[in-house]
Protein backbone atom coordinates (compact mmCIF):
# COMPACT_ATOMS: atom_id res chain seq x y z
CA UNK A 1 0.00 0.00 0.00
CA UNK A 2 1.45 3.47 -0.96
CA UNK A 3 0.72 5.21 2.85
CA UNK A 4 1.58 8.60 1.37
CA UNK A 5 -1.65 10.83 1.16
CA UNK A 6 -4.15 7.72 1.27
CA UNK A 7 -7.14 8.35 3.32
CA UNK A 8 -7.71 5.69 6.69
CA UNK A 9 -10.94 5.35 9.30
CA UNK A 10 -10.65 4.12 12.49
CA UNK A 11 -13.43 3.23 14.42
CA UNK A 12 -12.82 2.68 18.50
CA UNK A 13 -10.01 5.21 18.05
CA UNK A 14 -9.90 7.36 21.07
CA UNK A 15 -8.08 4.36 23.06
CA UNK A 16 -5.92 1.71 23.09
CA UNK A 17 -5.57 -0.28 19.76
CA UNK A 18 -7.83 2.16 17.76
CA UNK A 19 -5.65 5.35 19.03
CA UNK A 20 -2.26 3.89 18.35
CA UNK A 21 -3.23 2.88 14.98
CA UNK A 22 -4.72 5.92 14.17
CA UNK A 23 -1.79 7.84 15.03
CA UNK A 24 0.63 4.96 13.10
CA UNK A 25 -1.25 5.26 9.86
CA UNK A 26 -0.75 8.77 10.02
CA UNK A 27 3.01 8.86 10.46
CA UNK A 28 2.99 6.05 7.52
CA UNK A 29 1.75 9.16 5.62
CA UNK A 30 -2.40 8.95 5.99
CA UNK A 31 -5.17 11.55 6.67
CA UNK A 32 -7.44 9.92 9.19
CA UNK A 33 -11.09 10.16 10.41
CA UNK A 34 -10.89 9.50 13.95
CA UNK A 35 -14.39 7.98 14.87
CA UNK A 36 -15.51 7.04 18.61
CA UNK A 37 -18.33 7.75 20.98
CA UNK A 38 -15.61 9.40 23.22
CA UNK A 39 -15.48 12.75 21.54
CA UNK A 40 -12.98 14.49 24.34
CA UNK A 41 -10.39 12.23 23.91
CA UNK A 42 -10.88 11.33 20.11
CA UNK A 43 -10.13 15.09 19.68
CA UNK A 44 -6.86 14.44 21.46
CA UNK A 45 -6.03 11.93 18.65
CA UNK A 46 -7.39 14.53 15.94
CA UNK A 47 -4.63 17.46 17.64
CA UNK A 48 -2.19 14.47 17.71
CA UNK A 49 -2.58 13.45 14.49
CA UNK A 50 -1.88 16.95 12.89
CA UNK A 51 0.98 17.93 15.06
CA UNK A 52 2.17 14.84 13.20
CA UNK A 53 1.30 17.28 9.75
CA UNK A 54 -1.44 15.10 8.74
CA UNK A 55 -5.20 16.31 8.29
CA UNK A 56 -7.46 14.68 10.65
CA UNK A 57 -11.26 14.59 11.38
CA UNK A 58 -13.07 13.55 14.10
CA UNK A 59 -16.59 11.74 13.52
CA UNK A 60 -18.44 10.62 16.68
CA UNK A 61 -20.08 7.25 15.85
CA UNK A 62 -22.02 4.82 17.64
CA UNK A 63 -21.02 1.81 16.11
CA UNK A 64 -23.92 -0.20 17.29
CA UNK A 65 -25.82 1.76 15.37
CA UNK A 66 -26.19 0.71 11.57
CA UNK A 67 -27.61 4.14 10.30
CA UNK A 68 -24.58 5.71 11.99
CA UNK A 69 -22.18 3.46 11.07
CA UNK A 70 -23.36 4.03 7.03
CA UNK A 71 -23.43 8.01 7.96
CA UNK A 72 -19.72 7.51 8.73
CA UNK A 73 -18.51 5.18 5.90
CA UNK A 74 -20.27 8.08 3.74
CA UNK A 75 -18.49 11.46 5.88
CA UNK A 76 -15.28 9.68 5.10
CA UNK A 77 -16.08 9.13 0.95
CA UNK A 78 -17.14 12.76 1.28
CA UNK A 79 -14.16 14.34 3.23
CA UNK A 80 -11.67 13.75 0.53
CA UNK A 81 -13.29 11.65 -2.33
CA UNK A 82 -11.89 7.91 -1.41
CA UNK A 83 -11.21 5.81 1.89
CA UNK A 84 -7.69 3.41 1.15
CA UNK A 85 -7.89 1.87 4.68
CA UNK A 86 -11.02 1.24 6.90
CA UNK A 87 -9.79 -0.38 10.48
CA UNK A 88 -13.44 -1.47 11.99
CA UNK A 89 -12.33 -1.78 15.92
CA UNK A 90 -14.02 -0.44 18.36
CA UNK A 91 -15.42 -3.34 20.54
CA UNK A 92 -16.34 -4.19 24.09
CA UNK A 93 -15.84 -7.12 26.03
CA UNK A 94 -18.48 -9.63 28.10
CA UNK A 95 -18.86 -12.68 29.59
CA UNK A 96 -20.99 -14.93 32.23
CA UNK A 97 -23.20 -17.76 32.12
CA UNK A 98 -25.17 -17.89 28.21
CA UNK A 99 -28.24 -18.65 30.10
CA UNK A 100 -28.07 -15.59 32.68
CA UNK A 101 -27.06 -12.65 29.75
CA UNK A 102 -30.14 -10.85 28.95
CA UNK A 103 -31.04 -10.96 25.66
CA UNK A 104 -30.69 -7.23 25.53
CA UNK A 105 -27.00 -7.58 25.97
CA UNK A 106 -26.66 -10.49 23.51
CA UNK A 107 -27.81 -7.86 21.18
CA UNK A 108 -25.83 -4.79 22.47
CA UNK A 109 -22.32 -7.27 22.06
CA UNK A 110 -23.26 -8.79 18.60
CA UNK A 111 -23.85 -4.88 17.67
CA UNK A 112 -20.78 -3.26 18.66
CA UNK A 113 -18.34 -6.06 17.93
CA UNK A 114 -19.76 -8.02 14.94
CA UNK A 115 -23.05 -6.20 13.24
CA UNK A 116 -20.62 -3.40 12.81
CA UNK A 117 -18.19 -4.89 10.93
CA UNK A 118 -20.79 -6.20 8.36
CA UNK A 119 -22.60 -2.99 7.86
CA UNK A 120 -19.19 -1.05 7.22
CA UNK A 121 -18.50 -3.49 4.19
CA UNK A 122 -22.25 -3.36 3.12
CA UNK A 123 -21.85 0.23 3.32
CA UNK A 124 -17.60 0.64 1.71
CA UNK A 125 -17.17 -2.61 -0.41
CA UNK A 126 -19.19 -0.99 -3.28
CA UNK A 127 -16.81 2.64 -3.20
CA UNK A 128 -13.67 -0.15 -2.97
CA UNK A 129 -14.46 -2.18 -5.70
CA UNK A 130 -15.35 0.76 -8.20
CA UNK A 131 -11.78 1.92 -7.61
CA UNK A 132 -10.28 -1.35 -7.50
CA UNK A 133 -8.27 -0.80 -4.07
CA UNK A 134 -8.48 -0.60 -0.52
CA UNK A 135 -7.86 -2.36 2.58
CA UNK A 136 -10.36 -3.36 5.28
CA UNK A 137 -8.53 -4.43 8.76
CA UNK A 138 -10.82 -5.58 11.16
CA UNK A 139 -9.73 -5.81 14.91
CA UNK A 140 -10.57 -9.97 16.24
CA UNK A 141 -9.05 -11.26 18.99
CA UNK A 142 -7.58 -14.51 20.24
CA UNK A 143 -10.93 -15.48 21.38
CA UNK A 144 -11.50 -15.21 18.08
CA UNK A 145 -9.66 -18.54 17.43
CA UNK A 146 -9.88 -20.21 20.82
CA UNK A 147 -12.88 -20.86 22.73
CA UNK A 148 -12.97 -19.45 26.29
CA UNK A 149 -16.04 -20.75 28.69
CA UNK A 150 -15.54 -17.29 30.77
CA UNK A 151 -16.05 -14.93 27.19
CA UNK A 152 -18.78 -16.99 24.94
CA UNK A 153 -20.90 -13.69 23.88
CA UNK A 154 -17.24 -12.10 23.39
CA UNK A 155 -16.17 -15.61 21.62
CA UNK A 156 -19.37 -15.44 19.36
CA UNK A 157 -18.34 -12.20 17.70
CA UNK A 158 -14.90 -12.72 17.19
CA UNK A 159 -15.34 -15.61 16.13
CA UNK A 160 -17.63 -14.25 14.17
CA UNK A 161 -14.94 -11.50 12.45
CA UNK A 162 -12.59 -14.03 11.64
CA UNK A 163 -15.05 -16.02 9.65
CA UNK A 164 -16.08 -12.60 7.42
CA UNK A 165 -12.75 -11.41 6.46
CA UNK A 166 -11.46 -15.01 5.55
CA UNK A 167 -14.20 -15.34 3.80
CA UNK A 168 -14.37 -11.64 2.38
CA UNK A 169 -11.00 -12.12 1.49
CA UNK A 170 -11.49 -14.68 -0.24
CA UNK A 171 -14.54 -12.69 -2.32
CA UNK A 172 -12.25 -9.93 -3.31
CA UNK A 173 -8.46 -11.63 -3.37
CA UNK A 174 -8.72 -11.19 -7.30
CA UNK A 175 -9.94 -7.28 -7.22
CA UNK A 176 -7.38 -5.42 -5.97
CA UNK A 177 -8.29 -5.38 -2.31
CA UNK A 178 -6.72 -6.42 0.83
CA UNK A 179 -8.40 -8.17 3.92
CA UNK A 180 -6.82 -8.11 7.02
CA UNK A 181 -8.06 -9.78 10.55
CA UNK A 182 -6.35 -8.62 13.80
CA UNK A 183 -5.89 -11.25 16.28
CA UNK A 184 -4.25 -10.26 19.05
CA UNK A 185 -3.92 -11.88 22.84
CA UNK A 186 -3.04 -10.09 25.91
CA UNK A 187 -2.95 -5.85 24.88
CA UNK A 188 -2.87 -3.33 27.48
CA UNK A 189 -5.90 -1.41 26.75
CA UNK A 190 -9.20 -0.44 28.97
CA UNK A 191 -11.16 -3.04 27.19
CA UNK A 192 -12.06 -4.42 30.97
CA UNK A 193 -13.48 -1.04 32.02
CA UNK A 194 -16.34 -0.97 29.74
CA UNK A 195 -16.53 -4.99 29.89
CA UNK A 196 -19.74 -6.82 31.51
CA UNK A 197 -19.66 -10.29 33.30
CA UNK A 198 -22.97 -12.35 34.30
CA UNK A 199 -22.53 -15.39 36.69
CA UNK A 200 -24.49 -17.98 36.78
CA UNK A 201 -26.33 -16.87 40.33
CA UNK A 202 -27.62 -13.73 38.29
CA UNK A 203 -25.44 -11.24 39.92
CA UNK A 204 -24.11 -7.83 37.51
CA UNK A 205 -20.31 -7.43 37.12
CA UNK A 206 -17.40 -9.03 38.21
CA UNK A 207 -16.29 -9.34 41.49
CA UNK A 208 -14.38 -5.94 41.88
CA UNK A 209 -11.49 -7.34 43.59
CA UNK A 210 -11.59 -10.09 40.31
CA UNK A 211 -11.97 -6.68 37.75
CA UNK A 212 -8.80 -5.27 39.38
CA UNK A 213 -6.88 -8.32 39.14
CA UNK A 214 -7.88 -9.04 35.66
CA UNK A 215 -6.81 -5.12 34.26
CA UNK A 216 -3.74 -5.67 36.23
CA UNK A 217 -2.95 -8.85 34.20
CA UNK A 218 -3.84 -6.95 31.35
CA UNK A 219 -1.83 -3.98 32.33
CA UNK A 220 1.36 -6.32 33.44
CA UNK A 221 1.47 -8.63 30.70
CA UNK A 222 -0.20 -6.99 27.82
CA UNK A 223 1.30 -5.87 24.76
CA UNK A 224 1.76 -2.19 24.32
CA UNK A 225 -1.04 -1.07 21.65
CA UNK A 226 1.54 0.08 19.70
CA UNK A 227 2.94 -3.19 18.69
CA UNK A 228 -0.21 -4.08 17.48
CA UNK A 229 -0.44 -1.04 15.15
CA UNK A 230 3.12 -1.93 13.88
CA UNK A 231 1.57 -5.50 13.02
CA UNK A 232 -1.02 -3.96 10.89
CA UNK A 233 1.28 -1.96 8.87
CA UNK A 234 3.29 -5.36 8.62
CA UNK A 235 0.37 -7.01 7.65
CA UNK A 236 -1.27 -4.31 5.09
CA UNK A 237 2.24 -4.13 3.05
CA UNK A 238 2.71 -7.59 2.92
CA UNK A 239 -1.22 -8.13 2.03
CA UNK A 240 -1.84 -10.92 4.39
CA UNK A 241 -4.73 -11.96 5.87
CA UNK A 242 -4.01 -13.07 9.27
CA UNK A 243 -2.51 -10.51 11.93
CA UNK A 244 -1.15 -12.16 14.74
CA UNK A 245 0.96 -9.28 17.23
CA UNK A 246 1.69 -12.39 19.42
CA UNK A 247 3.32 -14.88 17.42
CA UNK A 248 2.69 -17.57 20.10
CA UNK A 249 -1.09 -17.65 19.06
CA UNK A 250 -0.15 -19.62 15.67
CA UNK A 251 1.42 -21.83 17.88
CA UNK A 252 -1.50 -22.23 20.09
CA UNK A 253 -4.01 -23.03 17.00
CA UNK A 254 -1.91 -25.38 15.44
CA UNK A 255 -2.05 -27.31 19.06
CA UNK A 256 -5.64 -27.21 19.11
CA UNK A 257 -6.42 -28.03 15.18
CA UNK A 258 -3.64 -31.21 16.04
CA UNK A 259 -5.93 -32.26 18.80
CA UNK A 260 -9.24 -30.27 19.38
CA UNK A 261 -10.66 -32.53 21.79
CA UNK A 262 -8.07 -32.37 24.34
CA UNK A 263 -7.63 -28.77 23.57
CA UNK A 264 -12.23 -28.53 24.84
CA UNK A 265 -10.71 -30.83 27.89
CA UNK A 266 -7.42 -28.63 28.85
CA UNK A 267 -9.38 -25.42 28.56
CA UNK A 268 -12.35 -26.56 31.03
CA UNK A 269 -9.87 -27.48 33.22
CA UNK A 270 -8.24 -24.02 33.12
CA UNK A 271 -11.75 -22.57 33.52
CA UNK A 272 -12.75 -24.31 36.95
CA UNK A 273 -9.09 -23.30 38.25
CA UNK A 274 -10.14 -19.43 37.45
CA UNK A 275 -13.58 -19.91 39.18
CA UNK A 276 -11.59 -20.90 42.16
CA UNK A 277 -9.14 -18.34 42.03
CA UNK A 278 -12.35 -15.67 41.34
CA UNK A 279 -13.69 -17.34 44.57
CA UNK A 280 -10.61 -17.15 46.88
CA UNK A 281 -10.47 -13.52 45.98
CA UNK A 282 -13.78 -12.64 46.44
CA UNK A 283 -13.51 -14.06 50.32
CA UNK A 284 -10.62 -12.20 51.04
Amino acid sequence: MNWQGSVAVVTGAASGIGRASAVRFAQEGCDVIVSDINDADGKEVVAQIEDLGRKALYVHTDVAERTEMEDLVAAAIDWQGHVDLFHSNAGIGMGGAPQAIPVEEWEKVLDINLHSHIWTIRKLLPHMLERGSGHLVHTASSAGTLGFAMLIPYCVTKFGVVGLCESLATYVIDRGLGVHVVCPLLVNTNIFDRSWNYPEDGAESFDDKYQDQVRTIFREAGMAPEGVAASIVEAVNANRLYVFPHPELKQMIDAKWADPDEFVRNAAAQWKMQQEAAKALASQ
